[in-house]
């Protein structure tokens, strides 16, 4: 099954779609228009979406980063003065490092 990919929705959908067929069954095109550089690390957010979702990892409450990630390191850097475009968790941030 091959799943096109863009937004929250996408998490919703691989979800359910988990439960009914197995992953060696499904590819997904995920969309990176919105990728960005944070801090020196290229971030892509639909892909990690997609990767957080399949590993079970994937923050129900708001469909997008790690659940229950925290915001240390953003936090310390607005502190700083550095203003970055995304909120990038601490684990997230991890993964792109």
């Amino acid at each position: 099954m091959l799943i096109l990919s863009g937004g929250t929705g996408t998490p919703k959908l691989l979800r359910g779609l988990k439960e009914i067929i197995t992953p060696e069954e499904l590819s997904v095109v995920v969309n990176t228009a919105e990728d960005l550089w944070v801090s020196g690390n290229y971030i892509s957010p639909d892909i990690d979406s997609v990767l957080y979702t399949l590993a079970d990892m994937i923050d129900e409450k708001r469909w997008w980063g790690i659940k229950g990630d925290r915001t240390l390191t953003h936090d310390f850097l607005l502190m700083m003065g550095v203003d970055e475009k995304l909120t990038v968790g601490d684990k997230d941030r991890a993964v792109h490092i």
